[in-house]
């Protein structure tokens, strides 16, 4: 690789998809070497939804001529990030990165904002 690779590129190989040897957690990433704390792991640029947008609205109509309205988030909102009470929602998008699963409790990975210029 030449210097001006290193100096602006990423790895995108740093993870690969996989089954989880944790049982009941379904496909997961895993690292294809190793990597240090703070090492990033795959960058991923951030696609911004409404958070209204992310709801799918129906109504059923009965014979009785009663409506009924129905909201549910769309299984997109798992995978994003926000605040409770943002009308934002930050959809990372990059290959792999949306099997990154942790424990909420003791994580292994964390999400920051590039410092790189060309960000």
């Amino acid at each position: 690789r030449t210097s001006e690779w290193q100096k602006n590129g990423q790895c995108l190989d740093n993870i690969r998809p996989g089954q989880s040897t944790l049982e009941q957690a379904g496909r997961g990433a895993f690292a294809t070497r190793s990597l240090r704390m703070g090492d990033v792991i795959a960058p991923a640029p951030l696609l911004h939804i409404r958070r209204d947008d992310s709801v799918i609205k129906y109504a059923e109509e009965f014979p009785d001529g009663t409506t009924n309205f129905f909201y549910m988030n769309q299984l997109l909102l798992n995978y994003c990030f926000s605040h409770p009470r943002s009308s934002l929602l930050l959809y990372p998008y990059s290959p792999v990165v949306n099997y990154i699963n942790h424990d909420g409790k003791d994580p292994n990975a964390f999400i920051r904002w590039s410092d790189r210029n060309h960000h």
